[in-house]
């Protein structure tokens, strides 16, 4: 029964190629055709019965398909674009479309006659030498499936060709964290972002601003963003970005708040100028919420005046003397607060000579001795240096002096050579400068060692010896003294 369907299809799609009519009498050269004077077929009584036989109906109308199954993956709303291209195509052979995976295996096509009343407003199928193209616009999802390009000859093996299309639906963003998202400083924190479409989009994390994830990549892939241990370096905004090849992308932004209390940070803690000059002092602030910063003079409030500007930009807050006097020497201090706590940071304006920048290697070469070098920077002239040595972990301080030599506009130099001192020992020294305004102070201390011991960490202080056991040190001077 199949079969009959078959041949009676193809039969069919001969006849509706040459007007609907079941005869193609083009095919046997011997018949010979009669009409009427006004140009209508006669009856069948006008002329010799003729028998349309199987082999007349093959002569001729051997076709091939050339194209091969291919799997096209459209993005939604776009053409989807069919190829049945054939070695050759007959007058007398129609090629059909079909979707085989439909429940009535509808026939969407016949030639260029479009069957199917749902496609017709948006498809459009185009006849060439060399096959048929058929075009279906404005894709969605029902669209997905099987396509079948069909050549039905009787008598012929059915020759078909049959794509596969997949209809790829934008990605959209269907789940996510708050668009803003406020944590406290060194909490955990996880942003999420899930992503839908067709196929399934893959899911990454970028920063806007600034670049780079807490970890220190680019981007992340994942539907979760975890961040541990949050600072406020973590603040900012982050996007998920679905993406599943469709042409455009779906993103989500979600703003991190960090909440912590002020945080001051300077750019000197010691601010060396002299009478007559402009100085500016500086501590940059930040904090969540924004706190508000006082400044202030030996406790008390500065007050704005035609010398004395205070400023703020953005996290920067600055306070600028104009014409400077002895008067407005001293130590300012830079307050932050905020509901979330306080911070202070101290300032110091002063004409003496700023502290000592040591320029020896802490590791000594010598069992008993030291070369010690420095530098200071005074507006103002170096007349005299005092320096200072103990060994770490005692109190009793050795003093000597060092005499002030010119090294460039402002800057003095000075070095001293530390004799006597004791093998495989760690030592620490200071150095104070005077000039027109007094003696400098000494805020750092500089940490060195004999021949024979590793110096001290920095930031090591009396009390803290840090030194290598006694008995340690009286094996060394032994192997020393042997040696």
């Amino acid at each position: 029964m199949m079969q009959i369907n078959k041949v009676l299809t193809a039969f069919l799609l001969i006849g509706l190629s040459q007007g609907n009519k079941l005869y193609d009498y083009a095919l046997d050269d011997d018949y010979d055709y009669y009409g009427n004077d006004d140009g209508k077929d006669k009856t069948e009584h006008d002329y010799d019965t003729h028998e349309y036989t199987k082999e007349a109906a093959l002569d001729g109308l051997d076709a091939k398909i050339l194209t091969q199954p291919k799997h096209l993956v459209v993005d939604s709303g776009t053409t989807i674009m069919l190829p049945c291209q054939v070695d050759q195509l007959p007058e007398q052979v129609q090629i059909m479309w079909k979707r085989p995976d439909a429940e009535t295996n509808q026939i969407l096509v016949i030639g260029d006659n479009i069957q199917d009343a749902d496609y017709k407003t948006r498809t459009e199928v185009e006849i060439k030498k060399d096959g048929s193209y058929l075009n279906i616009g404005v894709a969605n999802p029902g669209d997905a499936g099987r396509y079948t390009c069909e050549l039905a000859i009787p008598g012929i093996k059915q020759r078909s060709v049959t794509h596969t299309v997949s209809i790829r639906v934008p990605p959209e963003i269907s789940q996510h964290s708050d668009s803003v998202v406020q944590t406290k400083k060194g909490r955990q924190v996880r942003l999420v972002c899930k992503g839908t479409g067709h196929p399934t989009p893959t899911v990454k994390w970028t920063r806007v601003g600034k670049g780079k994830l807490p970890d220190g990549s680019t981007e992340k892939e994942g539907e979760e963003l975890m961040i541990t241990n949050v600072d406020r370096h973590d603040a900012g905004v982050y996007r998920c970005i679905a993406d599943n090849g469709f042409t455009q992308q779906a993103s989500k932004d979600i703003e991190l708040k960090v909440v912590y209390p002020p945080e001051i940070s300077v750019q000197e803690v010691f601010v060396h100028t002299k009478t007559g000059k402009d100085v500016e002092v500086v501590c940059n602030v930040h904090g969540e919420p924004k706190p508000s910063v006082l400044w202030k003079k030996n406790g008390q409030p500065v007050q704005q005046d035609n010398r004395i500007r205070l400023a703020n930009i953005h996290s920067k807050h600055s306070l600028t003397i104009s014409q400077v006097e002895r008067s407005d020497f001293g130590e300012y201090s830079c307050h932050a607060s905020s509901a979330s706590g306080q911070a202070q940071q101290d300032i110091e304006i002063s004409g003496m000579a700023g502290p000592a920048e040591y320029k020896s290697e802490p590791a000594g070469k010598q069992a008993d001795s030291y070369l010690l070098e420095w530098t200071v920077v005074s507006y103002t002239p170096v007349t005299a240096f005092k320096v200072e040595i103990r060994e770490v972990g005692t109190t009793a301080w050795r003093e000597s002096s060092a005499k002030p030599i010119e090294d460039g506009p402002y800057h003095y130099a000075g070095k001293e050579f530390l004799k006597d001192l004791t093998y495989a020992t760690r030592y620490e020294a200071r150095v104070q400068a005077r000039n027109d305004e007094g003696w400098s102070k000494t805020k750092e201390h500089f940490y060195f060692a004999t021949e024979g011991a590793e110096p001290p960490v920095k930031g090591v202080t009396a009390g803290c010896s840090g030194l290598i056991s006694s008995s340690l040190v009286t094996i060394i001077l032994l192997a020393h003294l042997l040696h």
